[in-house]
């Protein structure tokens, strides 16, 4: 997952399953600007399709995701 910010804040990074359950929680702490690459570690989660939900003080994205085994 690559994502970047403009300025120093406070980053969440949380992966969630169809049923809107949280499954991952992947970053929860202040980053200083610049761009940021975050793998998932996969294990013992099934082939499907996940949401990821990145979170700071004024941006909050969900994107989909398809993994694959």
């Amino acid at each position: 997952i690559v994502f970047a910010i403009s300025k120093k804040e406070f980053v969440s990074l949380d992966v969630y399953d169809v049923l809107g359950e949280k499954i991952a929680s992947l970053i929860s702490e202040s980053l200083n600007a610049g761009t940021y690459t975050v793998k998932w570690n996969t294990e013992g989660s099934a082939s499907g399709l996940y949401f990821y939900r990145l979170k700071s003080r004024d941006f909050v994205r969900v994107k989909r995701m398809v993994m694959l085994r």
